[in-house]
């Protein structure tokens, strides 16, 4: 099983959701994980999250023992920036018999400011779930 993992960082106005659901908990099912993304929500339009990933932390409070309701009250009372440390799965690479293709792209960017201003993101589809590509940034 290969894991991936990420920051992602939300900005909200006070008294506004992020527009996710979350499941789990020491007293649910287990790891807390995003249940579902409401279209249009912070969180959706981030492009950063995917139902299935596992929320680790919360501006950096970790979720390990926290119960459901303890991860909710969190979350709704969270204050306008959101940063989650999130673990999700990738998919096994198998190289041998298998239709992957290894592409490099050669791509040049001129930074404005601090960021280069977009997320780079891949999926991948099996029987209808959805799931990231590893991605490796060089210099």
């Amino acid at each position: 099983e290969f894991k991936g993992s990420t920051v992602v960082e939300l900005m909200k106005k006070e008294g506004t959701t992020l527009g996710l659901t979350v499941s789990g908990g020491i007293d649910k099912d287990g790891k807390p994980r995003v249940s579902n993304l409401r279209q249009g929500g912070i969180a959706a339009r981030s492009d950063q999250l995917d139902v299935g990933d596992y929320i680790k932390a919360v501006n950096g409070i970790n979720l390990a023992k926290f119960r459901h309701d303890e991860i909710i009250s969190l979350l709704k009372n969270v204050g306008e920036r959101v940063v989650l440390e999130v673990e999700y799965e990738l998919p096994p690479v198998s190289v041998q018999g298998s239709s992957v293709i290894f592409r490099t792209v050669e791509v040049t960017l001129h930074k404005e400011g601090n960021t280069f201003g977009f997320v780079i993101r891949g999926r991948w589809r099996l029987e209808n779930r959805t799931n990231r590509y590893s991605w490796r940034i060089c210099q």
